[in-house]
């Protein structure tokens, strides 16, 4: 998928996001940016914003119905997913609201040796 299309969504699906970036778009950073939203998202979730739980209802969206797209793939786990496995709560929240390959890719993360699963921690 071409980064304006990346960009388009992620803004339509979440435009708190669109709101709060404010970087001119590049498609040659398109980790950059990507990882500007996965920071977005961690920060709501921890900060218990009401848009943290619709972002991650988007992130499932937009990974289970673009799944074939490999490239995007690798890049939404790198740039988005990853960022989500810092917290105990958006672990959780993340695996409370993600289903299907979304699903599957991130307890990947957590479960594949490079990240601490913190999932069953209670703070």
């Amino acid at each position: 998928m071409e980064f304006n299309r990346i960009a388009a969504s992620i803004f339509e699906g979440v435009p708190e996001f669109k709101a709060a970036y404010n970087e001119e778009l590049n498609e040659e950073e398109t980790y950059c940016f990507l990882g500007a939203f996965g920071i977005f998202v961690r920060d709501s979730i921890v900060n218990k914003k009401p848009h943290g739980l619709n972002s991650l209802a988007f992130i499932n969206y937009f990974v289970n119905d673009n799944v074939e797209d490999k490239e995007l793939m690798e890049m939404m786990v790198i740039g988005v997913l990853e960022i989500l496995t810092d917290y105990s709560i958006t672990q959780k929240e993340a695996s409370k609201n993600f289903t299907g390959n979304c699903y599957k890719f991130f307890d990947e993360l957590l479960t594949g040796g490079y990240f601490v699963d913190l999932r069953q921690i209670n703070y």
